[in-house]
């Protein structure tokens, strides 16, 4: 089973396919589904889905596809390179708070859990100072 249609049939209860643009077809396309997140709508924000592919080369794509109503709106997301605690969690306190993930994205994205997420970017973990 080709990359598009394995992750399309994993999607396919949470994206209507019908009327996305084709730049998800080709993200789908580029590597393998390895966990998602569909992010209802809250006061501030909009309901949005949260994908990471582990791609071809071996390193993890985050995209997020936000149904603003009247647009689709997708984007990457950069992760940027750390080497110690402390640079981990000022990259999951940026992508928090700058790019918008959720925390339970966040737990399976850099494999702790969401307590220790919640704390990270909420500044009350001592490990950011790390």
């Amino acid at each position: 089973m080709d990359n598009l249609t394995y992750n399309k049939k994993i999607l396919n209860d949470i994206l209507n396919f019908d009327y996305l643009p084709e730049k998800i077809n080709t993200i789908l396309r580029s590597g393998k589904l390895i966990y998602y997140y569909v992010f209802s709508r809250t006061v501030n924000t909009i309901p949005k889905t949260e994908l990471c592919i582990l791609d071809t080369s071996g390193f993890k794509k985050i995209y997020t596809i936000g149904d603003c109503g009247n647009a689709i709106q997708i984007k990457e997301i950069s992760v940027n390179a750390f080497q110690t605690k402390a640079e981990r969690n000022s990259e999951i306190y940026h992508l928090y708070h700058k790019e918008g993930l959720s925390q339970i994205f966040l737990a399976k994205l850099f494999n702790i859990s969401q307590p220790t997420i919640s704390l990270i970017v909420n500044n009350k973990s001592s490990k950011n100072n790390d």
